[in-house]
């Protein structure tokens, strides 16, 4: 599989995100003296350069990456460059009134951003467009999911449980920033369309969140040698 094309990932997300909802993409790269060429140390804010000095230069590129493309999503919705340091639990700390989400596989970083006044919160994950490992199929998937996997064809089944994987990812981004609340896989029960375009999500055997109680939507898109499953909450 060659590399992703990140022009057309980045096209093929702006034509299916709703309104006010901006992305970037961008390939982290390692320069020779170990700094990221997607997002570098010269276009980082100094709070992010602290956050990574003891990195190593592999996840030193993913996060100045991910952050390049922040600011280059928060430049389309009018809004000025601004940082955006890692918590103490690591996800990322958003300017005031933004709504965003980074994720970043070999070869690609994805940053969605919006206004918080729109969007309560949204989440991306992407992964490479594989299959999920068996070995992890009964950590990540419980009795109902993998019930439904055994009815696919076989080939498909390593698929669509890596859909289920980052599925469940993006769920656990979207209610983060609400909850402050950790999640086990088991926590949810995830549906992949016949066509894989979208998936539906469910909380069990945990408090459901406001919000979830009437179950979850997510997107799917693939293309380009990755997968990214999105959601957005008003």
């Amino acid at each position: 599989m060659g590399e992703p094309r990140t022009d057309q990932i980045e096209t093929a997300l702006r034509a299916v995100l709703p309104a006010g909802v901006a992305c970037a993409v961008i390939r982290p790269e390692i320069r020779p003296e170990g700094e990221a060429a997607g997002g570098d140390l010269a276009g980082a804010f100094s709070v992010e350069a602290e956050a990574m000095r003891a990195a190593v230069p592999k996840r030193r590129a993913e996060f100045f990456a991910g952050r390049a493309a922040a600011r280059r999503a928060m430049a389309q919705l009018g809004m000025p460059p601004a940082p955006v340091p890692m918590g103490d639990d690591r996800a990322p700390v958003w300017p005031d009134g933004v709504v965003g989400s980074i994720s970043h596989c070999e070869g690609v970083c994805v940053a969605l951003i919006a206004r918080s006044e729109t969007w309560r919160s949204l989440s991306v994950d992407v992964e490479p467009l594989e299959d999920l490992p068996r070995d992890l199929w009964d950590s990540v998937m419980g009795a109902q999911e993998r019930a439904r996997l055994a009815e696919l064809p076989e080939a498909a089944r390593g698929r669509c449980g890596r859909l289920i994987f980052s599925a469940k990812e993006a769920v656990y981004k979207l209610q983060y920033p609400i909850t402050a609340e950790w999640m086990e896989f088991s926590d949810l029960d995830v549906v992949v369309d016949a066509q894989e375009a979208g998936f539906d999500a469910r909380f069990c055997g945990r408090n459901v969140p406001e919000f979830a109680r009437g179950g979850l939507r997510g997107q799917i898109l693939k293309l380009s040698g990755v997968m990214l499953c999105m959601m957005f909450l008003r």
